[in-house]
């Protein structure tokens, strides 16, 4: 069976954000002017996050749906995390934000659980 070209395109966008996130870990524990352990140590995080998920989409392994999820839970909880400590932005520029990007991310969320799990896709991409 052949991989759907939106979970190809999630994929390889994954494989990319995973790039910054370690980028961004890096820049944040060992450079002096942007450093901040906190954002370094979840920066981090989220890149082996956002590389497992590319991994896992790319193959259509049926746990890629779960990590995929944890790395949207990541997404959010670094917005938070950005907003109350580095950007402050109006609180009620920052809701509509994070509302629309929790609405995108289930969306997406919906969408990669549906196909992961569909009977004809399993364990057949490598």
């Amino acid at each position: 069976m052949i991989r759907p070209k939106r979970i190809t395109l999630l994929s390889l966008l994954l494989g990319w954000l995973a790039i910054g996130g370690f980028g961004n870990s890096y820049i944040m524990l060992y450079q002096d002017t942007f450093s901040n352990p906190l954002m370094g140590i979840i920066s981090g995080v989220y890149g082996v996050l956002a590389l497992a998920s590319s991994i896992g989409l790319w193959r259509l392994a049926l746990w890629s749906a779960k990590l995929f999820l944890s790395w949207s839970a990541l997404l959010l909880i670094m917005a938070f995390i950005m907003q109350f400590t580095f950007i402050e932005i109006p609180i009620i520029n920052f809701m509509v934000f994070v509302s629309v990007l929790t609405i995108i991310l289930f969306g997406i969320n919906r969408y990669v659980k549906r196909i992961i799990e569909q009977p004809t896709l399993k364990n057949t991409c490598k």
